[in-house]
């Protein structure tokens, strides 16, 4: 019975990282997803323009609960093979977790089934940068290329603080200056900030997990 929540425990903590991804990535400022939101959902009683999560937030307390259950069964050892001791917990754990577990898969489901996305606000959001995330592939780029790691990083690190300091692009930067104009092309610039050339695996990957969920029913 012990591990039976125990394992019941690790899904309600998957579910609850992708609902507290969600629900942060649903804040005003970043904007990225949003649950899924009915034409006539009241989101808040004071302020009609707010969105407020109203799912995600559920899923992590549910968890809470989870984990607490772990944690009491966890905690309750047989004294003997009289003791009764344990009896209460696990009548009370055992139930409410299959439970809280149930109604966290039906939610998250439902809400990953819906969610809507705003891929214009996550390429918003990447270009904050103004490309300096994309920083650490172009020293890699340098360094394999024969600057040298420890060159290239300090090079970055000097480029970096002219991009702070005077709000201009990345790229610009990179296609003016005359040491990473030795080692890369126009062409290897625009390929090293392309944020499409950082998925690696991720699409055949994401493929590869609906078609699973898709062969087991779910």
């Amino acid at each position: 019975f012990m591990q039976v929540v125990i394992n019941l425990t690790y899904i309600a903590n998957a579910i609850d990282n992708i609902a507290t991804e969600i629900f942060n990535r649903q804040r005003p400022e970043i904007g990225e997803l949003q649950e899924p939101f009915r034409k006539d959902q009241v989101a808040s009683t004071v302020s009609p323009h707010k969105r407020n999560p109203y799912g995600c937030n559920i899923l992590s307390g549910l968890a809470e609960l989870v984990r607490a259950n772990a944690a009491a069964i966890l905690q309750s050892t047989w004294f003997d093979e009289r003791d009764h001791r344990r009896m209460p917990v696990e009548s009370s754990v055992i139930p409410s977790t299959f439970i809280y577990v149930s109604g966290m898969l039906q939610r998250a489901v439902f809400i990953c089934g819906n969610l809507l996305i705003n891929s214009t606000r996550m390429l918003e959001n990447l270009n904050l940068l103004k490309g300096l995330n994309f920083s650490e592939l172009v020293a890699t780029a340098l360094a394999t290329r024969g600057l040298g790691r420890y060159t290239a990083y300090a090079l970055m690190r000097e480029i970096a603080q002219t991009v702070y300091r005077e709000g201009i692009e990345f790229r610009s930067v990179l296609r003016s200056h005359e040491t990473v104009r030795q080692y890369l092309s126009d062409e290897d610039i625009d390929e090293l900030l392309d944020p499409k050339s950082s998925l690696g695996l991720i699409e055949s990957q994401i493929g590869k997990t609906l078609s699973e969920i898709e062969k087991s029913g779910l």
